[in-house]
């Protein structure tokens, strides 16, 4: 479901890796994050929005312009700023 308001999302996921964070011992330097389809565009949003946050980003199909989108969900332009090991 995260195609239905991925923007709004990411802060949810993101405030549940702090919450996991803060309650058992993580080391922040390892946090990958992974997804296919749904998840592989929500991965890339997530790397998007949080460039300095992930070791790494696997983004399997990641869909970044569904069918019905008016435009891409993750512009070229963000995509071309991404930093993290992909």
């Amino acid at each position: 479901m995260w195609l239905e308001d991925g923007p709004a999302n990411a802060p949810r996921i993101w405030e549940v890796i702090e919450e996991v964070c803060a309650t058992h011992n993580v080391d922040r330097d390892r946090i990958h994050v992974v997804g296919c389809s749904n998840g592989g565009y929500m991965s890339l949003k997530m790397i998007v929005e949080y460039p300095d946050a992930f070791a790494s980003a696997v983004p399997i199909c990641g869909v970044v312009a569904p069918f019905n989108s008016p435009g891409p969900m993750v512009p070229d332009e963000q995509l071309a700023a991404i930093d993290t090991p992909t």
